[in-house]
Order: structure tokens, then C-alpha cells, then sequence
């Protein structure tokens, strides 16, 4: 009796331990939409800031306008 009790308790730890280890696959999704949206919102706040300052050099302006064609 005192075997079976052994054996199934050896039995147990080793099947956990067996199952504990498998990787478990874990994905980032990237949400590419939110990505566009937020990087549009901040590039049509950086051409209000630069609209706003009266002192902006002009390769300032020329990078901007290069960065937004691109």
C-alpha cells in the first residue's frame, strides 16, 4: 500500500514538474492603427508648435517638410 502511495506521488511531482517546463508562446499584437494615429497626432502638433514659434530656422523647416514627404 505504502508503494502505490509512493509511486502516485513520485508519479505527480514528475508529471508537474514535466508540465511546468513546456514553453508557453506568448505574442505581442501591435495594434498598427493605433501606432499611425498617435504618430499623426504628434506630427500635426509638432507643425502647430513650429507654426506657432516666430524664430524657426530654416533647416528646421526644410527637415520637417523633408520628414513629412517621406
Amino acid at each position: 500500500m505504502k508503494n502505490k502511495f509512493a509511486f502516485l506521488g513520485v508519479f505527480l511531482l514528475v508529471s508537474t514538474m514535466m508540465l511546468g517546463s513546456l514553453p508557453n508562446d506568448a505574442e505581442a499584437r501591435t495594434e498598427y492603427d493605433t501606432i499611425l494615429r498617435i504618430a499623426t497626432q504628434a506630427h500635426n502638433e509638432i507643425k502647430i508648435q513650429l507654426d506657432r514659434t516666430d524664430r524657426v530656422s530654416d533647416e528646421v523647416k526644410i527637415l520637417f517638410k523633408e520628414g513629412t514627404q517621406e
